[in-house]
């Protein structure tokens, strides 16, 4: 099950394998979160990506 987590531009570009990552729990308002990543993956486009968002996928081990 994949978590969706919007993130400030900084720490988006911060966020590395095994690292840990603020941001907003898309879907549910006025929830904050703290993130810890695992492995980052390659991201595969899908037709329901928003054309002018940037993503990355890290999965737990």
């Amino acid at each position: 099950m994949a978590i969706r987590i919007k993130a400030i531009r900084e720490e988006f570009e911060a966020a590395c394998a095994d690292g840990c990552v603020y941001g907003h729990l898309r879907g549910k308002r006025g929830l904050y979160v703290y993130a810890e990543l695992g492995a980052e993956k390659e991201h595969i486009s899908s037709p329901n990506d928003e054309p002018m968002t940037e993503y990355r996928i890290f999965v737990s081990s």
